[in-house]
Order: structure tokens, then C-alpha cells, then sequence
């Protein structure tokens, strides 16, 4: 089976762990193609984009991994959510705002 999908922002690469889950799962042959014009995260999580742009969601809920909260036929990746990433890894950059610039979750993006 092939499936292109169009786009590389945030619901395409969560959509696109899901499809490798149930591929990795099957015996049939599948090819996943992501097309994009921009790096990973897309237009959307463009890192030239003003700086004051806020992800209009709280950290806690920004990740690209599937959790709990999303049925999995397929065991999926797991991995931290934007505050967790922040707080650990990045902690240097976390602020005491609820909203997180879109600059900050295109760098957990690419990381």
C-alpha cells in the first residue's frame, strides 16, 4: 500500500507514527511519503515566523507522541510532552507563561 500525505505539520507526523505503527504491524509491504516544502513541522511550526505567535495550546498538551488518551491497536512511541521536553531538556528556555511560542516546539520538533 501507498500513502503520500501532504503536509509535515503537527497532525500529519502524529498521523504518519500511527500509519508506521499499523504498517510495522502488518505483513503487507506499505510505502508512508510525507511531502512538505518546509522542515519538519511545516508551515505551521515555521521557525521564521514572528516570534510573538503563541501556540494558542498549553504546554502539557503539545507533544507528537501518542498517549493515553488516543486507542492504540499498535503499540506507538512514546515520549514528553512540550513542558516535559522544556523542563528537562530545555530548561533554559522555559518561562513561567502557560502559552509557549511556536519557536519553541519547532527546537523539540527538530530535536
Amino acid at each position: 500500500m501507498n500513502i503520500v500525505l501532504i503536509g509535515a505539520g503537527p497532525r500529519n507526523l502524529v498521523l504518519a507514527e500511527r500509519l508506521v505503527a499499523f504498517a510495522n504491524a502488518s505483513t503487507q509491504a506499505h510505502t508512508i511519503t510525507l511531502l512538505d516544502p518546509f522542515p519538519v513541522g511545516g508551515v505551521v511550526w515555521n521557525p521564521d515566523q514572528n516570534p510573538k505567535f503563541i501556540a494558542n495550546t498549553i504546554s502539557q498538551q503539545l507533544t507528537l507522541f501518542t498517549d493515553n488518551s488516543i486507542p492504540k491497536q499498535q503499540p506507538g512511541l512514546t515520549g514528553p510532552n512540550l513542558y516535559e521536553w522544556a523542563h528537562h531538556q530545555a530548561a533554559t528556555y522555559l518561562d513561567t507563561h502557560t502559552f509557549k511560542m511556536r519557536q519553541l516546539f519547532v527546537m523539540k520538533l527538530q530535536s
